[in-house]
């Protein structure tokens, strides 16, 4: 009997580990798909081995020729990009966090900042490249940039207009008070 009893034992232990890794499995799923920021998983080639929902809207992914491009096909020098570069970091053990990159997404010009590091999936080592598209901030900081500057430009007009202004007033007034205090005297 005791042999037995240790084969049951050991059965449903290996039944609880793997309902807790089907758990755990299910909530990084869950959490991947769900959540606000865009989550890529490459080979170190750049082929797309995952992308999340919000991933696919920024690169403006569809389903069906999801596995037809690569990341490199977002850069405008794919041999001299920097994000390629930085894979390259990462590849032999770095990570980077918070960098920015622009990418090319149908034409258009993309500014992106995100994190990259290595991790192991379905069992080889690939990029892990969490990102956000910052490019509405950065056209913002440039627009509020140049309002900045045209302010300071119009504020120096207008301060040397004042001050000439003010020079033709006092002129004539100093004469009228002049002649003012001949008369008097």
């Amino acid at each position: 009997y005791i042999g037995l009893i240790g084969v049951v034992s050991d059965s449903k232990e290996k039944e609880k580990a793997k309902l807790q890794l089907q758990e755990r499995e299910e909530l990084f799923s869950t959490l991947v798909e769900t959540i606000l920021e865009p989550v890529l998983i490459t080979s170190w080639e750049g082929e797309i081995l995952f992308a999340n929902n919000e991933a696919k809207n920024i690169l403006e992914i569809h389903q069906r020729n999801m596995y037809e491009k690569t990341l490199f096909d977002y850069f405008d020098d794919p041999l001299n990009h920097e994000l390629r570069k930085d894979i390259y970091i990462v590849k032999s053990g770095e990570s980077f966090i918070k960098k920015q990159f622009n990418l090319i997404v149908n034409n258009k010009l993309k500014t992106i900042e995100g994190n990259g590091t290595s991790i192991i999936y379905y069992g080889r080592k690939v990029f892990l490249f969490t990102f956000r598209d910052v490019t509405q901030r950065i056209n913002l900081i440039n627009e509020l940039t140049t309002a900045k500057i045209e302010a300071e430009r119009s504020s120096e007009l207008k301060t040397m207009y004042l001050s000439n202004l003010t020079h033709e007033l006092k002129t004539p007034i100093n004469a009228i008070s002049g002649f003012t205090d001949i008369i008097q005297s």
